[in-house]
This record gives structure tokens, sequence and C-alpha cells, in this order.
């Protein structure tokens, strides 16, 4: 008898087959053609805003006489998109999670489901306007990070930016001090001020006689 879980996965790899043969009509003419060289661009398409392209090649992965796709795409439970091997579909769509082997670690988008509508993933969150502006610079502009928390880019930056972080850090250290003792001399002086006021004035009240 066959379970719910491998029944939901052999659903889940049709889906995405139908889905990929769908998709590959245009990109099997191209592999067909004689007259295109391996290494061709047959197709692209953009994926997380990234540009995902299929070039002309000995593809081992076929449904029938149809070359498909070298990969699909896969979510984890955090709705993190994932370009897994196609040739692998059904052992990656029932490969169980690390720490929860109850729960897959993949599942795939079909049907027109998104991810708004999937039950697994997680509502979408929203970046902050805050980015890495080491990376930035690094760029002159052009890298701009997505984080969607300051703990996020806390962890990015101290990853991969280390000393840039720890000079930001010791310069921030500087402006405070900087900023302190500047308020210090500040109060400093206000009290000197105050001082002289009260000396210069007591200089010039009328001295009192005792009544005889």
């Amino acid at each position: 008898m066959v379970s719910e879980p491998d029944m939901q996965v052999a659903l889940e790899t049709a889906d995405v087959l139908q889905d990929m043969m769908a998709k590959a009509e245009v990109l099997a003419a191209g592999y067909r053609d004689n007259s295109l060289p391996e290494g061709a661009l047959l197709g692209e398409m953009e994926l997380q805003g990234q540009q995902v392209k299929w070039k002309k090649q000995k593809s081992m992965v076929r449904s029938g006489n149809t070359p498909l796709p070298e990969r699909f795409e896969a979510f984890d439970r955090d709705g993190r998109s994932s370009m897994l091997p196609t040739a692998q579909m059904g052992r990656m769509l029932s490969k169980p999670r690390a720490d929860a082997l109850g729960e897959r670690a993949f599942h795939t988008h079909t049907r027109g489901m998104t991810a708004t509508m999937c039950k697994i993933c997680p509502e979408p969150k929203q970046p902050i306007e805050q980015t890495c502006q080491f990376c930035l610079g690094r760029t002159a502009g052009r890298l701009r990070k997505v984080f969607y928390d300051e703990t996020d880019l806390y962890i990015h930056e101290t990853r991969l930016h280390p000393d840039e972080l720890a000079s930001r850090e010791r310069q921030i250290e500087r402006a405070e001090r900087n900023a302190q003792i500047e308020a210090q001399q500040r109060v400093a002086e206000a009290m000197m001020a105050m001082a002289k006021q009260q000396a210069e004035q007591a200089r010039h009240e009328p001295v009192k006689t005792k009544a005889t």
C-alpha cells in the first residue's frame, strides 16, 4: 500500500515533470536542431532576481525522447528556492530534513501555486531599508544586498567583512569618546562662566555696614 507521503511525492514529481515538459517543448526543438552548436542559448527566465539560462548540451535527463533541463526549482521549509538535479527528483523530494526526520526537506510549487498560497512556506518577509555598505562600496553601488532584519545584516558583516566591521566600530567608539569629551568641556566651561559671573556680581555689590 502506498503511503500518503509517497503519494504526495509522486504527485509533485508528476506535476514538476509536466511543467518541465511544457517548458521544454521550445527547448527540445533547439536540442534537436543540428544547426545549433552545443552551448547555444535556448532560453532564459528570471528566478529569485537572477537570470537562469538553458544552453544546448548533451542532456542526460529525458522524458521519452524529450530532453529536460538539468535542474528543477524546489523550496525548503523557510521558502528559500533551490535548483535541484532533475535526475534525482524523486530522491530529493523524498529527502527528510536533517533536524526533523518527519518533515520533507523540499517541496514544489505547481498547478499555479505561489509562495503566498503555499501551506509550508512562511509568509513573505519585508526587507529592511538597511543594506551592507561594505558591499556597496566594493562594487561602486552596483550590489545592494537585501536583508530582512538587522541580525541578518550584522551576521553578514561579521562573516564577510570582519576587518571593515572592526574598523567601523573603532571609528564609532572614537566618535563617541570625542563627543563625550566635548560635552564635558562644554559643562566645565559653563560652570567656569557661571562662577566668574557670580564673583563679578559679588565684587560690585555694596558693602553692608553694621548699625551703631
